[in-house]
């Protein structure tokens, strides 16, 4: 398992070994229950974004770096296609709706799983440890140790992406939610302090 905040500003390194940019986000599908990423996005070393498919162009990400399967002079850049999004842009730090807790929380962090050369969206991270992994995973850790030293344990707090939706397509103003369908099974009063959180 991984998280973004882990990820972005990790090197990007060609097939010949030359790093030619840091990790600035990447791209899902929205239409899958747990979505693939789908694309790389990345600064070079001018600061030059640029975006490539993940599928097509990344080899594997190793923790430290994401290796690409092609030299720099044969990628072919690609645009975000209408059912993807950003994760860094579009979902970090944005606000989502808890059903389960019938609260409005902030997304702290993004958990994403790796099989068989695919990273996949599990869920966004809405507890203390996404705050504290997304100011530096060294701080995260010595927190953590400090924690059950004194017999306490910080629990990760994790909201599945499967049960959540994108309400808004202007992506610049991007709320969550459970699906739907979850939405209208809740009482009245439970919509109306959501709404209120809003």
């Amino acid at each position: 398992m991984l998280y973004l905040s882990q990820m972005l500003g990790k090197p990007v390194i060609d097939a010949s070994g030359e790093e030619i940019g840091a990790i600035s986000d990447i791209a899902i599908a929205t239409g899958e229950v747990f979505p693939r990423v789908t694309a790389l996005a990345f600064k070079g070393p001018d600061k030059t974004p640029f975006m490539m498919s993940w599928r097509k162009f990344v080899d594997h990400f190793d923790g430290g770096s994401v290796t690409l399967n092609v030299p720099a002079a044969d990628i072919r850049f690609s645009y975000l296609q209408p059912d993807e999004i950003l994760l860094s842009r579009d979902l970090l730090d944005k606000q989502i709706v808890d059903t389960q807790g019938m609260k409005v929380v902030r997304v702290n962090d993004l958990k994403l799983s790796e099989s068989r050369n695919q990273l996949r969206l599990l869920g966004a991270e809405v507890g203390a440890r996404g705050i504290l992994r997304h100011i530096s995973p060294a701080v995260e850790r010595a927190v953590l140790a400090i924690s059950k030293a004194f017999g306490r344990e910080i629990p990760e707090n994790l909201i599945a992406w499967n049960y959540m939706d994108l309400l808004e397509r202007d992506l610049s103003q991007v709320k969550l939610s459970v699906t739907h369908k979850r939405l209208h099974e809740l009482h009245p009063a439970d919509v109306a302090d959501i709404l209120e959180q809003l």
